[in-house]
């Protein structure tokens, strides 16, 4: 049995046997919508180190940072669709990277 060359997009596409559930059944529909889900506020959703401790980021305080990410982004003549350079220096931590990644995702705007 011989092995055909593949293409090399084709390696990077992953197939699983696992079927999807229909859209329907998803738990939600968009970051904005999962943002405001009543009485998940404390459901922790980012974790991980800052500085000496470890952070644990909820639900609500993603909801309220992405309220000001969208209050910078006014502030700033910024439109859903518009991009921003989010960059992660080195020797800082991943957490608050990824708050001010989901929260700008929130307000509709394109992080590159």
């Amino acid at each position: 049995m011989s092995h055909s060359p593949s293409r090399a997009e084709d390696d990077l596409i992953i197939r699983s046997e696992v079927p999807l559930p229909p859209f329907s059944e998803f738990r939600f529909r968009s970051l904005r919508e999962l943002l405001r889900r009543p009485g998940e506020e404390d459901r922790p959703v980012i974790a991980g180190p800052v500085g000496d401790d470890e952070r644990v980021v909820t639900l609500g305080e993603l909801g309220a940072a992405a309220g000001r990410a969208t209050a910078w982004a006014r502030a700033a003549d910024l439109r859903a669709g518009d991009s921003v350079l989010l960059a992660r220096l080195p020797h800082t931590s991943e957490v608050p990277v990824a708050v001010a990644l989901l929260g700008l995702m929130v307000a509709g705007i394109r992080v590159v």
